[in-house]
């Protein structure tokens, strides 16, 4: 149980009110048990003089010493005393102070040495007019023993209920925060996958589970139906940009091969050509975007040599390297190149990281292509000298149209290319992450299942 969680605190919140009202009720019973225990002796005390009272008949006392048992029952001493205080007959506990005097009335309390008595003192005439005074004592050691019993106990029951409470509060948190877990690892999986059409369960009990259930899936439901827009729209708008940017190259090519123009205008018309280039390759990578994110869920998995796909993709774009002069090396530490994985991805994701230290990489620089294994997956190491992402911009590369230094590329870059390394990765349950120091170097490393 993690301890900044809900239930956690939930737990201590339920279990310390719990134990602080179990605590508030000891309490009380104790005080309650210590003042009822105390009406109870008084009551005994005069019940039990009464009883002797009751037990002398005539004027005489004699029969008393024959008949011991008289002067101690339920606890409760009695003894005997003239008027004058004398003692005639009874017992009395062994410490207590006899010199202790007699008085009518309630229920006195004595101390003597850290002991303690409850006594009660009655007067009364005898049949021939004889005064008497019977005493009945009570030992105050009878009551703490008995409130002592009913300490230990509760010190015994009290962690009991406070752990039992605890256990049983944290069982019914659990299963009624289970739909909130449910919420939380649908939420998980739908931002792994990007899979906005999932959905999150929905429960029985409309409360207010339901409703934030509820809530969820119509947020799903709105951003799945943005998402898809946008996506139609990059869509659409590729393939109506398509032609005419075709027509344009064409009308350029034929004007700059076919016509005698001044120098003027055979300039202008380049810079348009080189311009309608860039946006004929932006259309194409737009379309790729798309024809993939309709790919991913149907990805034609096949045998993919990594090696051989890196050699091929190095002598693809050797041309463009070797004017910055960059010299890419390959190096193959697997004891098996081979994974299973579409192989258009594949090739898409090393053209798309060889070119981006192509074009990020410094003049007489080096791209190094490692291959390695990393348990029962392989990794793929892009490590370059370039120049660099600085450190908060590193997790902005991956997204969609953005570019860590937009003029070094010229128009060159669109910021596609590593949004679709990751786009790949991820279809193919792997992961994508960079390493990089400005000035220094980039090192992008890919981890694929086999």
């Amino acid at each position: 149980m993690k301890i900044h969680s809900i239930k956690f605190k939930i737990t201590c919140w339920y279990t310390g009110i719990i134990t602080l009202l179990f605590g508030v009720i000891f309490v009380f019973a104790l005080w309650y048990l210590g003042r009822y225990s105390e009406e109870a002796i008084n009551e005994e005390l005069q019940d039990e003089v009464g009883d002797l009272l009751e037990s002398i008949y005539g004027d005489s006392l004699d029969f008393l010493s024959e008949n011991r048992a008289l002067f101690f029952d339920d606890g409760v001493m009695l003894s005997i005393y003239d008027e004058d205080s004398s003692f005639i007959e009874g017992i009395f506990p062994e410490d207590f102070p006899n010199n202790t005097p007699l008085a009518a009335g309630g229920m006195r309390k004595v101390r003597r040495q850290g002991e303690s008595w409850f006594l009660y003192d009655r007067k009364t005439e005898l049949a021939n007019g004889r005064m008497i005074w019977i005493r009945g004592i009570y030992s105050y050691s009878s009551l703490v023993a008995d409130n002592l019993w009913m300490i230990r106990l509760m010190a015994v029951l009290f962690p009991m209920i406070a752990v039992l409470t605890g256990v049983i509060g944290y069982r019914m948190l659990v299963k009624a925060l289970h739909p909130v877990l449910i919420i939380t690892e649908t939420a998980n999986e739908i931002t792994s996958s990007m899979t906005l059409s999932r959905r999150i369960p929905v429960p029985m009990n409309r409360d207010e589970i339901y409703e934030l259930c509820r809530t969820f899936n119509q947020m799903l439901e709105s951003l799945e139906k943005n998402f898809l827009r946008e996506r139609q729209f990059s869509s659409d708008a590729a393939h109506e940009l398509r032609t005419p940017v075709s027509v344009i190259l064409s009308h350029c090519e034929y004007c700059l091969e076919e016509l005698s123009l001044p120098e003027e205008a055979e300039n202008e018309i380049q810079i348009i050509q080189r311009k309608a280039r860039q946006m004929s390759e932006l259309v194409s990578r737009l379309l790729e975007i798309s024809r993939s994110e309709r790919k991913k869920n149907k990805l034609e998995k096949e045998e993919v040599d990594l090696e051989l796909l890196a050699e091929s993709v190095a002598e693809e774009l050797q041309e463009k390297a070797e004017q910055k002069e960059i010299t890419i090396e390959i190096e193959d530490r697997l004891k098996e190149p081979v994974i299973h994985a579409d192989l258009s991805m594949m090739t898409r994701l090393f053209i798309n990281l060889t070119d981006n230290a192509i074009v990020y990489g410094r003049k007489r620089g080096y791209l190094r292509i490692r291959l390695e294994e990393e348990g029962d997956k392989v990794r793929i190491l892009f490590e370059d000298n370039g120049i660099g992402i600085p450190l908060e911009e590193q997790e902005r590369i991956w997204d969609r149209f953005y570019q860590v230094d937009a003029g070094h590329t010229r128009g060159e870059n669109f910021g596609l290319g590593l949004f679709m390394v990751r786009q790949i990765v991820e279809w193919h349950n792997g992961t994508a992450s960079v390493e990089s120091s400005p000035g220094r170097g980039s090192t992008f490393a890919v981890v694929l299942p086999r």
